[in-house]
């Protein structure tokens, strides 16, 4: 199965070593969180980890910087920034 893992972790890690950094595919999950909750970006799968865990663990970070984006986003949207 997929072991826990939500589209955005499939997207983010779609293999067992690696990613195809699809920041594209990416962005399009991500406009389709509804408002501002990111809690999706945060659950774990059954291994413990986030989709954010998952990009930071990439070398080249693209995937993560286009999650930080998204959080950064939220944040200022929600008034918390």
């Amino acid at each position: 199965g997929l072991d826990g893992k939500s589209a955005l972790h499939c997207c983010v890690q779609p293999r067992a070593f690696g990613s195809f950094e699809n920041t594209d595919m990416l962005q399009l999950l991500l406009d389709c969180l509804e408002g501002k909750d990111t809690s999706a970006l945060h659950a774990k799968d059954s291994f413990g980890s986030s989709v954010v865990d998952y990009a930071r663990r990439q070398r080249s970070k693209k995937m993560l910087q286009v999650l930080q984006n998204i959080l950064q986003y939220c944040l200022e949207a929600s008034g918390v920034l």
